[in-house]
């Protein structure tokens, strides 16, 4: 795991310092923006989830229980997507408004929907991610997040240099998450769901079968949750206040240092 973070921090402070660069601080301020709802509105998505799978997943893993595990995790992940779906429409269909009273630039709103499509994909890169820990492949949890690092690098720079400008910086982020959500989803289902030993008589109380096992993931990671949403939000908050009182080309020096 360490392994893998420092490889994927090392490919995004080449990507961020160079598309920095490459932007000026402007045009930064406004790509920094245009992240803030839709990382924003991602953080109410796990609901403690992502925890309460890496744990619940080593537990059951080391008590040789594979058919709990099954449903589990796909019955979090399905919850997750019904919540990430839902997340996702209300920032593409609310952009307008986000972008004019919210931030004061009418401009972002094609940016903001444009950021808010990864969102899908993050809940899918995620879930599948903490699946990973918790099963004991650390290996597919660093491969995915440096395939999105690389990704969001290449994509990123490449476009930006093209002269796409911000929409090259925001495909390249979507892109980086959408191929490491498609990868991580692969790998979840080819190299583990299917060498799991699912339940194939799970047609018994479906719905309490459903309820109980979503309650035991919200009553073991909310407090998680909350820190975590806190912690959170503090960051998107400070954003949004810069960008009511200050400049782009303020908000976009401040961001590049803070990469550092």
């Amino acid at each position: 795991l360490v392994t893998g973070q420092i490889a994927a921090l090392g490919i995004q402070a080449v990507a961020v310092f160079v598309i920095a660069r490459l932007l000026g601080p402007d045009l930064y301020g406004i790509y920094a923006l245009s992240l803030v709802f839709p990382t924003l509105l991602l953080i109410i998505v796990d609901l403690g989830i992502n925890q309460a799978i890496i744990r619940f997943s080593a537990n059951l893993r080391v008590k040789g229980r594979d058919q709990e595990i099954v449903r589990l995790i796909r019955r979090g992940l399905f919850f997750k997507l019904i919540i990430g779906v839902a997340v996702f429409g209300i920032c593409f269909i609310f952009s307008d408004y986000l972008a004019v009273h919210v931030l004061a630039r009418p401009d972002t709103n094609v940016y903001i929907r444009l950021a808010s499509t990864s969102i899908i994909f993050q809940v899918i890169l995620t879930t599948a991610s903490s699946a990973f820990i918790g099963l004991d492949r650390m290996e597919y949890s660093a491969l995915v997040a440096d395939v999105r690092a690389l990704a969001k690098a290449v994509i990123s720079i490449l476009l930006v240099i093209l002269g796409l400008s911000i929409i090259g910086a925001l495909v390249g982020h979507v892109v980086g998450f959408l191929a490491a959500g498609v990868l991580s989803g692969a790998l979840l289902y080819f190299k583990m769901y299917r060498h799991l030993n699912s339940d194939e008589n799970d047609n018994i109380q479906v719905e309490d079968s459903w309820k109980d096992s979503l309650k035991t993931l919200l009553n073991y990671g909310s407090p998680l949750y909350i820190s975590a949403l806190l912690l959170g939000i503090i960051p998107q908050l400070e954003s949004i206040i810069l960008g009511i009182f200050t400049s782009d080309y303020d908000i976009g020096n401040f961001k590049a240092s803070l990469n550092f």
